[in-house]
């Protein structure tokens, strides 16, 4: 198995993304197969109304328990709650004896 910092950072097994492409092309069953298999689903989120990314997200917490992310392709916001990915990287940083 593969571990880097990057993996143990957004908790994921493996250092395997997939690309927020457009919505017919990377969507919410793309993103929740990539993060079921211990990867990190990306879904793209710029181009879907409020209501359909709503939808999306849910359905990708419905597929799978495991890290997944809504974003365009430069910026990907969190599906979990963003206080949640805070706590878990000053967490982190603290055990590094670094400052947060």
């Amino acid at each position: 198995m593969l571990k880097t910092r990057l993996s143990k950072l957004l908790g994921i097994e493996f250092p395997i993304f997939s690309a927020p492409m457009g919505p017919d092309i990377a969507g919410p069953d793309l993103a929740a197969a990539v993060s079921g298999a211990c990867g990190l689903g990306l879904m793209q989120a710029q181009f879907s109304p409020p209501a359909d990314l709503r939808e999306q997200i849910q359905h990708v917490r419905r597929t799978t328990s495991k890290p997944a992310k809504a974003g365009e392709a430069s910026t990907a916001i969190p599906i979990t709650p963003i206080a949640m990915v805070i706590r878990r990287i000053c967490k982190q940083k603290q055990s590094q004896q670094l400052h947060c």
